[in-house]
């Protein structure tokens, strides 16, 4: 069972994602610089740069906390990707969508402030 959004343009988004000429898994240390200079900017532990596909959310960057490549129904850019503007949630235990994420649940890190732009 589906348990993220569909954006209404989806396959133009993926068409979009796919046609980013050299986007690979491999971690670049430019993207690494990008995500340390938001980490530090905002003052939050962890900062990344994830690409989202058809049912998939894998990391270019990331700094803060180890992470891999994930479903995309367990990932919080699923809800970032259905609009133009930023998702911002103060209190991610609070909020519905992501109280029991791994990410935020009790025995994980317990991630609390999201903040996300597509």
């Amino acid at each position: 069972m589906r348990t993220y959004p569909i954006p209404f343009n989806e396959e133009a988004r993926l068409r979009a994602v796919f046609d980013v000429p050299g986007l690979t898994a491999e971690n670049e240390a430019l993207f690494d610089t990008i995500c340390e200079a938001t980490r530090r900017l905002l003052d939050c532990p962890i900062a990344h740069i994830s690409v989202v596909e058809a049912d998939t959310q894998w990391y270019k960057s990331v700094v803060g906390y180890p992470l891999g490549p994930m479903p995309k129904d367990t990932g919080f850019c699923s809800h970032t990707i259905m609009s133009d503007a930023p998702l911002v949630v103060p209190d991610l235990s609070k909020d519905p969508r992501f109280a029991r994420h791994p990410m935020v649940a009790e025995g994980g890190p317990e991630a609390r402030y999201y903040c996300g732009v597509r």
